[in-house]
């Protein structure tokens, strides 16, 4: 018996080919068959089961048990799907008689079944020997008949040829629950009424609820126990096709898929697998006809070699695929909730306002309204794995999972468009060039793309390959070195990120905070100052180096303060200086300082650095009246949104010259100025901002 499921949907004929033990089966069937043979009495057998259970493949394998027998069947094919109209239909039950019957006794049996065919069938033109095309012999043979006997007398004329025939004779009908309505009630009259011959015996083959759904919508049977009647009125022995038990379904999926990924992904691990593993119950729920499973490994094999190694989880193509196979009106639906599925648990607001606080979470079950509650839960188990935020939102999602917001795309277009993806195999090889000691103009090259998205998606995967980069790197020396190249290459290009107009951070923003977030701060406290020093110079413009070193200080990579911090402040302090002293030059009239700026000189205090300089170049700036004292005092009164003040006397204290100066002296200005610019604030800063200890 082979191992591997056959994909091409055709049935087998021999019991070489059987997967599922049936040919046993097959052979009892047609033991039975045999045995309930009279020439007396016509026996209809009924062939159950769902679409795609293999009855094709049984009735070959009956077939081939009934042909052992010494040649005393013959077993024919009606294939209904043939005729065109009632009259063709028929014409082909005859022929398919006709075809049963030796050679000798043709031209007697065709006289007979052409002159019942005139009266069953009046309209009818033709009498083919065998299939399904009409001779001009037959029709000239049924034309010769100038009188028509009765029906009961030209039924037994038939019936006299079929038994003085030589062999017993089964008449197979495949498929008969996919005929409409009218044609199903023909094939049946046939079988029943027109057809039932001593001695002939049928094998039918249908789904059992397709074919009450079919009988209920038509003349027939108006309800389904009508329909059942009629039906056990039809067939006296059903024969259900034996259905797949749990360990065979596991047994052929674990054979097709080993074989998609020997070919399509030969070096995955599928021993690790877990959420795979975890969908077994629900693929031998839903996976339960060969067919099912067939057209699952097809699908699969399709997908995989549509989707380029390394740039989607495998687990999710497998899912996803299992999705659209068992539920494809569910699979259309995913992408309409792309926002929903990908950052579960949403919460809308229930009542459509904003500020209420009455919010729920986004319920997957309304992607379900059109499954039936036997189906429910499978269909959410496989969303569940597929996005697992839907469950719980302490769940991760898998790197390159369709539940991740820059990957989802890949797996329903099944491509990386060019201008709207980048494969993370292109973004890999850059970072590794560009920590490697290589050419690093590949990765320059992603991030100054004049696509905005392409730019900010290499940003993204950049992050994770440096990560992975990292992770690989087993000694100190090494990842120091990785950071270091980054830093350098990186460190010239931040001032050209810059996008003007842009809403939110820009890509500079951006880049500059995982430059110092993940790159600057990873180096470790033993690392050369010299070389982290002259990295961060190569960083041109002093407002982003000082934003930079602001959010390196904030990352929770750097661990306590590395020997090479303080030094790394100190070189920038002229710069910083420069900015700050040029920010108080224009007094009441310059825009709001940045943060970062007096972070800066926090910083650089805590380390111990001078910043003598500094308060010397404010206080020979206030010497020639560039500004005042109460314009640097301006900058530590804080202001909130309600317009209530504080003051920042601690960070005043590390920047303001020592001098004492007259305005100190002056008095409060009542709280009723507006603190929302320069000029408030200066008022307000007259008696509250206070001369700094001589220390």
């Amino acid at each position: 018996m082979n191992s591997q499921i056959r994909n091409d949907d055709e049935p087998i004929t021999t019991k070489e080919e059987d997967l599922f033990g049936r040919d046993g089966y097959a052979t009892r069937v047609a033991e039975q068959i045999a045995a309930t043979h009279s020439n007396k009495a016509s026996v209809v057998f009924g062939l159950t089961g769902p679409w795609g259970s293999g009855k094709t493949s049984l009735i070959n394998l009956i077939e081939n048990a009934l042909a052992l027998k010494g040649g005393e069947y013959s077993v024919v094919r009606f294939t209904p799907w043939a005729a065109q109209d009632v009259s063709s239909l028929l014409g082909e039950f005859y022929a398919a008689l006709l075809s049963a019957l030796p050679e000798s006794k043709l031209d007697t049996a065709r006289r007979a079944f052409g002159s019942l065919l005139r009266i069953a069938a009046p309209m009818a033109i033709a009498i083919p020997i065998a299939g399904p095309s009409a001779s001009a012999a037959a029709t000239a043979a049924a034309d010769s008949l100038t009188e028509h006997p009765a029906w009961n007398k030209a039924f037994q004329t038939a019936a006299d040829q079929i038994a003085t025939g030589s062999k017993k004779i089964l008449v197979v009908v495949d498929d008969i629950d996919r005929l409409q309505g009218d044609e199903l009630l023909t094939v049946l009259k046939v079988v029943r009424l027109l057809g039932r011959f001593p001695g002939v015996q049928y094998l039918l083959a249908y789904d059992h609820n397709s074919l009450m759904r079919t009988l209920e919508t038509a003349r027939t049977a108006g309800s389904a126990s009508e329909a059942r009647r009629y039906i056990e009125k039809m067939v006296q022995y059903p024969v259900p096709v034996p259905a797949l038990i749990g360990a065979q379904i596991v047994s052929l999926l674990n054979a097709g898929i080993a074989d998609v990924m020997q070919r399509r992904r030969p070096d995955s691990d599928l021993t690790d697998m877990h959420r795979l593993r975890d969908l077994v119950p629900t693929m031998r729920a839903t996976l339960i006809t060969p067919r099912s499973i067939g057209r699952y490994i097809s699908q699969l094999d399709y997908d995989l070699s549509m989707h380029p190694p390394g740039e989607t989880d495998i687990e999710d193509v497998m899912g996803l695929t299992l999705l659209r196979v068992v539920f494809p009106e569910l699979h259309t639906k995913l992408p309409q909730y792309q926002h929903q599925l990908v950052t579960s648990p949403t919460y809308e607001a229930a009542t459509g306002s904003i500020g209420t606080g009455e919010y729920e979470p986004f319920n997957p079950d309304d992607l379900l309204t059109e499954l039936t509650p036997a189906v429910k839960e499978h269909a959410r188990t496989m969303l569940h794995m597929l996005f697992p935020k839907l469950k719980s939102d302490h769940n991760f999602n898998p790197r390159r999972g369709v539940a991740t917001q820059s990957y989802f795309g890949r797996y329903f277009t099944m491509a990386i468009l060019a201008d709207f993806d980048l494969p993370d195999s292109v973004v890999g090889e850059a970072i590794q060039a560009a920590v490697g000691g290589g050419d690093g103009t590949e990765l320059l090259k992603l991030l100054h793309t004049d696509k905005q998205t392409l730019a900010f998606l290499a940003l993204d995967k950049a992050q994770e390959a440096f990560s992975a980069e990292l992770q690989k790197e087993t000694t100190t020396a090494g990842r120091d070195q990785k950071c270091l190249a980054l830093l350098t290459l990186l460190a010239p290009a931040l001032d050209d990120l810059g996008e003007p107009g842009a809403f939110l951070f820009t890509l500079q923003d951006l880049v500059s905070r995982w430059v110092a977030r993940e790159v600057l701060a990873a180096i470790s406290n033993d690392s050369d100052p010299a070389k982290v020093a002259a990295a961060l110079t190569l960083i041109h413009v002093p407002r982003t180096r000082i934003a930079v070193l602001h959010h390196a200080k904030s990352s929770p990579q750097m661990q306590g303060t590395p020997q090479w911090w303080a030094s790394t402040l100190d070189a920038a302090l002229p710069d910083a200086q420069e900015e700050f002293l040029n920010h108080l030059r224009e007094q009441d009239h310059a825009p709001e300082i940045r943060d970062d700026l007096i972070e800066f000189f926090r910083l650089a205090y805590a380390v111990g650095v001078d910043l003598d300089p500094l308060r010397d170049g404010i206080a020979s700036a206030i010497a020639a009246g560039e500004f005042g004292i109460e314009h640097l005092a301006s900058r530590f009164i804080t202001t909130d949104l309600a317009n209530q003040f504080s003051r920042n006397q601690n960070d005043f204290d590390i920047i303001a010259p020592r001098e004492d100066y007259k305005w100190y002296a002056q008095p409060e200005h009542p709280f009723t100025v507006d603190a929302n610019n320069w000029t408030g604030r200066r008022i307000l800063a007259a008696g509250r901002i206070e001369k700094p200890d001589d220390k």
